[in-house]
Order: C-alpha cells, then structure tokens, then sequence
C-alpha cells in the first residue's frame, strides 16, 4: 500500500471515530426538566439532578424558610413571568425568563432569596 493511500485510510479511520464519538455525546444530553406548568423550579444539583423544590407564588419568598439557602445549583422558569434569584450576602442576582432552564445557574449555591416578578 501506497505511503498516501495508508494516510487517507488512517483519515478516515479518524473521521469515522470522531462522526461516532459525536453520536455517542449527544445522547447523553442532560434531562428535560420536570417542573409543573405555572410553577418554578430548582434543584441542588446541575442539569436537574437531586431534590427539587417548586414554587408558584409572586413575590419575595425567602429560600432558607424551606430549607433551600444557597442550595440551587439549576432552575427552571415553567411560568410566563421573570424569577430573580439574589444572595443577600454576595449580591449575587439572576434572572429567569420566562419558560427558561438553565442546567447550571450563573452563581451556584449563592441564592437566599426569590422574587417572582408579577
């Protein structure tokens, strides 16, 4: 065999591997989030993994009332207004739009408080 057909037969034992890897990584993309319609929701682990808190109602809502202070590590918005997430202590602040999930949250384990805006 050739010097150049041995390096197009490696070549394409390359691409054939990277075209599997790339097969095998996108199924295993993190789960869809399981959050009820008009409630907003938030785990202690990333991408919806752990225990699940939930809560519907607008306003200010102290986290550490329910055991959840500085435990959120993602979240999931299933209402159709904004939720902020804030840390009293740091200052840290996010926001959820509207049916929007984040697998990992922008400051993990640094929010005390919710606020949903209504």
């Amino acid at each position: 065999m050739s010097v150049i057909r041995r390096r197009i037969a490696v070549l394409a034992g390359a691409v054939g591997l990277l075209a599997g890897s790339t097969v095998a990584s996108a199924s295993a993309a993190p789960p869809a989030p399981s959050c009820p319609e008009g409630w907003f929701c938030f785990w202690d682990g990333p991408n919806f993994q752990g225990s699940r808190g939930r809560l519907s109602d607008c306003g200010v809502q102290y986290l550490s009332t329910w055991g959840w202070g500085n435990r959120i590590e993602s979240s999931y918005n299933n209402t159709n207004r904004t939720v902020q997430y804030s840390d009293a202590t740091t200052g840290a602040v996010w926001f959820d739009a509207p049916y929007s999930a984040y697998g990992w949250v922008p400051v993990p384990n640094a929010a005390d408080r919710v606020e949903r805006l209504c």
